[in-house]
Order: C-alpha cells, then structure tokens, then sequence
C-alpha cells in the first residue's frame, strides 16, 4: 500500500503552496508555508495506525533496548561487553542529534554500569 503525495505550488497553480496526501480512501492537505494540516486524517491514520514520527522513534527506541539488554545477558566475557558497549556507544554518539537524545540516555542507563571508567 503506497501513499500518493501531490503539491501544488507552481505560481499558476491555485494558492496558498499545498501538499495533498492520498492513502486509500483518507486525504489530508497541508499547508506548506504555515507547515500545518488544512484538512484531512491521513496524519492520524499514520499516528493511531503506525508510520508516524512517533511510532518510528519508539520502534527504535525498543530495538535499542532490547538489544542492549540481550547483550548484557548472553555476555560471559566482561571485556567483551565492554567493547561491545562502547561500539553502540560510539555509533551513537556518531549519530547524535536532538531527534535521538532520548537513545543515548537509555543507553546510558542500561549500560553505564557495565563500563568501567
């Protein structure tokens, strides 16, 4: 199932700059310049439903978690771990911005007790 996105902003075309958004029966509209929906639930399709920013960040957020938690429990070598750890943390710390904020602080709660400093 694929979303259909069409916008209108060429200076013939009728105004204010708009995105249309299809998806199956739903359709939303949104606004570009004010950044805002117009009409439409295609949003709250995508947040009630899946697909939304919200329901992308918690996904990785639980992948995070329980990865680092299967880490923790099937490691037998301390250093191991340790190294391991410290890889997430790295690719992490490569990747930090203020979307993802909310992941280094999981990590750091699940796993700065397994680092030693």
């Amino acid at each position: 199932m694929a979303s259909i996105v069409r916008m209108y902003c060429a200076p013939k075309e009728h105004n204010p700059p708009h995105i249309h958004v299809y998806y199956q029966d739903d359709k939303a509209i949104i606004d570009i310049n004010k950044c805002e929906l117009v009409e439409g639930g295609y949003m709250t399709f995508l947040n009630d439903y899946g697909g939304g920013p919200e329901s992308y960040e918690g996904k990785v957020y639980d992948h995070l978690k329980n990865y680092l938690l299967l880490l923790i429990d099937i490691s037998d070598d301390k250093e191991e771990l340790e190294n391991e750890l410290l890889g997430v943390e790295q690719y992490l710390s490569q990747h930090s911005n203020m979307y993802n904020d909310h992941l280094f602080e999981l990590y750091e709660d699940l796993a700065a007790k397994y680092i030693q400093t």
